[in-house]
């Protein structure tokens, strides 16, 4: 199948090459039978000498030359002009779309608030009508009718089977063996269970009218909060009760309907959804940012992404691809994670970071990061891990789109909210790896126990082994040393990773160019390839030399003037045949280098390794 997709792609290569190959070689020669015509009309129509011909006729040709040089160019000129036309308008649809609405920021007028939302509603808008031409649109409608007619269509093929199957005379045998004629009598799909049917909850008019109501009410409504400098604010809710729009409103993703937004200072955002770069581990984390070893490592720590790099191939410097398919969901939710940190913001929105990891490396990205090296930061948490609610200084309870109660810990559970139910649910993973943790302690103390009681027993023999332990020591040395160069090697193969991609597109070797040579016709036939490229040049520049030879009766004396003219007529219609024989095996060197050329590069793709393709 997919050879004979190739093939096609090909033949349409192939006919699209000769046809511009042929334009292109009636072009180079139309000026030469442009001249022969009118020379010849002109010379027997006023009985022109070969004496007066360098006069009244080679000046002339000069000058028809010069005219057939600009017309030979009008098709190019007609082709950019084209181009510049689907330019232009692709650049006009463009223009015209609505403007961004950017929020500007106004800072709050306390000098210790750095966030406050004052009566604010959110709604997400919907997306911008791009303005279609009328082709396009009567294409799309077009296209909408051809959909409602095969819609139709299949529904009425569905009905008539049903009917077939609904009246259709069955015959079956009952438990006594006596054959019995059933016909069934159900009730028909169309009246009882049809999309379209009146009763149906989910009929299409009830459907939309759901859906244009849900986007007619705003999703957040009535938010009223301050976040001061230098807190940890908590954003909890349940599924769909609003959390992340209050991160996405915050930095003007929501279309803001009612209501003041007040912030001071920069802004660190951190999304749900990781958002990874097509670079290596540290680009993705510096981002742009001066490299700061010392500031750097710290950041590595608190984030918890130590033991990643020693599992990754040239640990920082290992490239990730798109959108980060090497790495799991958690390394990339701490690799934004730490990126943000890094960035060195004074206000951070953090959207659930600590569901995409498990509850023991979620403490150490709470307490080492969040509350440990941005505790002087101001934090908008947006998490359910409700185990570190006792460590926020402000609590903001979500309930479909409202803020249905704040304040600290303490005073929400004074005024009547029961957080116990919830801490259970979530703590139930963290008591099952604090367990894990006591009883991994317990079989060590246990196994340390039994090391020392053994201790006594293997000095005796350790004592007679240390002449063997020296040469052991020795070869584990050296294994060392050869693990650590080969590590190195791996890095700096992966430090070059970028750098070698970035210098194959500087310059293209000139074996590249041989190899294209080669792959256009076999080294066979390259010599009569290249001779009839020659061969075509050399007689369209010599009918430009027998031209002036026509006019001098000094040169090629043996040869009348007549003669002359006739074969100067040859040459063109010789040069025309050898343009198109050119323009022909050109077309078939263009075919064959496509089929080589793409055969070549997909078996090297197909056979490239893993990590070729992250």
């Amino acid at each position: 199948m997919r050879e004979e997709v190739r093939e096609k792609q090909l033949d349409a290569v192939f006919t699209f090459t000769l046809v511009i190959q042929s334009l292109v070689s009636i072009m180079r020669c139309a000026p030469l039978f442009v001249n022969v015509s009118s020379m010849s009309v002109f010379v027997s129509s006023h009985n022109i000498t070969q004496s007066e011909f360098p006069v009244k006729v080679q000046s002339n040709i000069g000058f028809l030359t010069l005219m057939t040089q600009p017309f030979s160019q009008l098709p190019m000129y007609m082709q950019s002009a084209i181009t510049v036309m689907v330019s232009q308008a692709r650049v006009r649809d463009f223009l015209i779309l609505p403007e961004l609405n950017v929020i500007e920021q106004i800072p709050s007028k306390n000098e210790s608030t750095a966030v406050e939302i004052i009566d604010g509603t959110f709604i997400w808008s919907d997306p911008p009508e791009i303005p279609m031409s009328k082709q396009e649109k009567m294409k799309l409608e077009k296209e909408a009718q051809r959909r409602k007619q095969n819609i139709s269509n299949g529904k009425d093929q569905i009905k008539e089977q049903n009917n077939k199957n609904i009246n259709q005379e069955m015959q079956v045998i009952d438990e006594q063996g006596r054959q019995q004629s059933i016909i069934e009598s159900s009730p028909s799909p169309s009246s009882s269970s049809s999309p379209s049917s009146s009763s149906s909850p989910y009929s299409s008019e009830s459907a939309l009218s759901t859906k244009q109501g849900d986007l007619k009410r705003p999703t957040l409504a009535d938010i009223n909060f301050k976040l001061r400098k230098g807190t940890l604010t908590m954003v909890i809710g349940s599924v769909g009760s609003g959390k992340s729009s209050i991160g996405s409103a915050l930095i003007g993703d929501i279309e803001k309907q009612n209501g003041e937004i007040y912030m001071s200072g920069s802004i660190a955002y951190c999304p749900q959804t990781a958002w990874i770069n097509n670079n290596t581990v540290r680009g993705n984390i510096t981002f742009g940012c001066e490299y700061d070893e010392e500031k750097y490592n710290e950041v590595i720590r608190v984030c918890a992404l130590e033991p990643d790099f020693q599992t990754l191939a040239a640990g920082d410097m290992t490239a990730i691809g798109e959108k980060g398919v090497n790495l799991s969901g958690g390394q990339k939710a701490r690799i934004q994670l730490a990126r943000a940190v890094y960035s060195d913001r004074d206000i951070y929105i953090l959207d659930d970071p600590l569901s995409a990891v498990d509850a023991h490396v979620g403490r150490i990205l709470f307490e080492e990061c969040i509350d440990g090296r941005l505790k002087e930061k101001t934090r908008l948490l947006i998490t359910n891990q409700l185990q570190y609610i006792d460590r926020a200084d402000n609590i903001i309870l979500l309930d479909k789109g409202r803020i249905n109660a704040q304040g600290t810990s303490s005073q929400l559970k004074e005024q009547g909210i029961d957080f116990q139910k919830f801490i259970i649910k979530e703590s139930k993973k963290e008591n099952i790896d604090n367990s894990k943790e006591d009883i991994e302690k317990h079989k060590n103390k246990h196994n340390q126990n039994k090391k020392t009681k053994r201790q006594s027993k293997e000095n005796k023999i350790e004592n007679e082994e240390n002449q063997i332990g020296k040469s052991d020591k020795q070869i584990n040395q050296k294994d060392n040393k050869d693990q650590q160069l080969l590590k190195s090697n791996e890095v700096e193969t992966a430090k070059q990773i970028m750098t070698n991609e970035e210098q194959e597109t500087k310059g293209v070797p000139w074996s590249s160019y041989f190899n294209y040579i080669l792959s256009l016709v076999p080294l066979s036939l390259l010599i009569p390839f290249i001779l009839i490229i020659i061969a075509s040049e050399g007689i369209n520049i010599f009918s430009q030399w027998w031209l002036g030879c026509i006019g001098s009766p000094d040169q090629i004396k043996s040869i009348s003037f007549g003669w002359k003219i006739g074969m100067y007529a040859l040459f063109g219609f010789g040069a025309l045949i050898l343009f198109l024989i050119r323009a022909f095996t050109s077309a078939l060197a263009v075919r064959r280098s496509n089929r080589l050329i793409h055969l070549k590069l997909l078996t090297h793709v197909i056979h490239c390794p893993i990590f070729f393709y992250d």
